[in-house]
């Protein structure tokens, strides 16, 4: 006997089976219990926005949202400061609330300043976007490593 949709019984049942699982599962919240911070927990290439780096960029640099969740805490940031007699490097550990998001700027924005990214991928867990502004001092280095996705961890600001 077929339904209404042309199925059997038993595909609708199936399909309803399936409907009730994948629900319990988007209820049941995070197997690994909320006292797990986020980033001791490797990200699976589920949530993962793209496993290749160029891809994972793209949707990084242009959604708030995935700069937070591929965020690692602390991040290292590293500022140039424009001290006498030479320009010294600062390094802080940075807290989630100690960081205004957007860190990358997304392309309208890159446009509208005249910015330029570059992406470089030295190996198959490290990679690094280079944001800058030709014929100035303005670059910012990305660092990011993969660890089941990629997981911005440092930045450093060259700019003077």
């Amino acid at each position: 006997m077929k339904n209404i949709r042309g199925l059997s019984p038993v595909v609708v049942e199936k399909i309803g089976c399936c409907f009730v699982f994948v629900i319990l599962l988007l209820l049941g919240g995070n197997s690994y219990g909320a006292d797990v911070a986020a980033s001791q927990v490797p990200v699976s290439l589920a949530h993962c926005p793209a496993d290749n780096f160029e891809n994972f960029f793209g949707a990084f640099s242009e959604q708030i949202e995935l700069q937070k969740q591929f965020t690692q805490f602390p991040l290292k940031k590293l500022k140039v400061i424009d001290a006498d007699p030479e320009p010294k490097p600062i390094i802080k550990s940075l807290k989630k609330n100690q960081i205004t998001f957007p860190v990358v700027p997304n392309q309208i924005e890159r446009k509208n300043k005249g910015l330029s990214i570059r992406l470089e991928i030295p190996g198959l867990k490290q990679a690094k976007a280079m944001l800058f502004k030709k014929d100035t001092d303005y670059q910012i280095v990305y660092f990011f490593t993969k660890n089941g996705c990629w997981m911005l961890n440092r930045i450093e600001d060259w700019s003077l």
